[in-house]
């Protein structure tokens, strides 16, 4: 499920922000290729997606709320990432880009 939820944020992301690069001149589609959140990926375009994708699942807004308790060290990205139905790999990237951690 967090595979799917996460799979599906990120094609969007590459929807809304990267459409001319999908869609060649003769109208037919370029497949994107992508990595894992956590492996280093040169292409901004990738980057993108994935940070689209890992802010529409879990919200800065909703992350906020447990700041003292991750920053106390009392919960961890294993413990959040079921409540928002992504994986240990997404929640520790946004844990990480908030520099909750």
């Amino acid at each position: 499920e967090a595979r799917k939820n996460f799979t599906i944020a990120h094609e969007l992301g590459h929807w809304l922000l990267h459409q001319e690069a999908l869609v060649t001149s003769n109208g037919k589609y370029n497949v994107l290729f992508r990595r894992s959140i956590g492996q280093m990926n040169a292409d901004p375009i990738e980057s993108e997606a994935n940070c689209f994708a890992a802010n529409i699942l879990v919200p800065k807004k909703f992350i906020t709320e447990y700041k003292l308790l991750i920053r106390d060290k009392i919960i961890d990205f294993d413990i959040l990432a079921p409540l928002f139905r992504v994986s240990n790999e997404v929640m520790g990237y946004r844990l990480q880009y908030e520099q909750f951690k």
